[in-house]
């Protein structure tokens, strides 16, 4: 689902644009990949992971501040969301005393995570197969020896 674009892509190509509350309602993972600017500021809030299924997954890769981060946490603490991936945050470095450091259901990587060896290895269908896995804990090996937490 594509809730906004700014060409005729989409409708050339059989993809039906929809509303962000549909959006929000039927994504089973919801990927995040607008700019930062004034409309898409917090555009993810209390209200936004309200709407969101309890099964549902928040992947943010584009900037930390689309996220509103004390509201992501309270919704992962509620269970409000089942998870999220997230390579960005709303204040960097992330603190490592930061919430979402010590959460079961929270994956982290720095926003250069392409650029891992693991990433070449495997490309192109890492990234999309490694954020699904990622979004279901069942992260490789290989990644589990590794700390690529930010530490401050």
């Amino acid at each position: 689902m594509i809730p906004t674009s700014k060409n005729g892509w989409p409708k050339e190509n059989g993809i039906k644009l929809v509303s962000l509350p549909e959006v929000l309602k039927e994504a089973d993972y919801l990927s995040l990949h607008p700019d930062l600017n004034e409309t898409s500021f917090h555009m993810m809030g209390e209200k936004e992971f309200n709407q969101m299924k309890p099964s549902a997954f928040l992947i943010n890769t584009s900037r930390g501040k689309v996220v509103n981060e004390p509201d992501l946490i309270k919704a992962l603490q509620a269970k409000r969301i089942a998870g999220a991936g997230l390579d960005v945050f709303e204040t960097e470095p992330l603190d490592k005393n930061n919430p979402l450091t010590k959460m079961d259901n929270v994956i982290m990587l720095s926003h250069s995570a392409f650029l891992f060896r693991l990433c070449f290895l495997h490309c192109p269908g890492f990234n999309c197969q490694g954020s699904r896995q990622g979004a279901e804990r069942k992260i490789t090996e290989e990644l589990r020896k590794q700390n690529y937490y930010t530490q401050s």
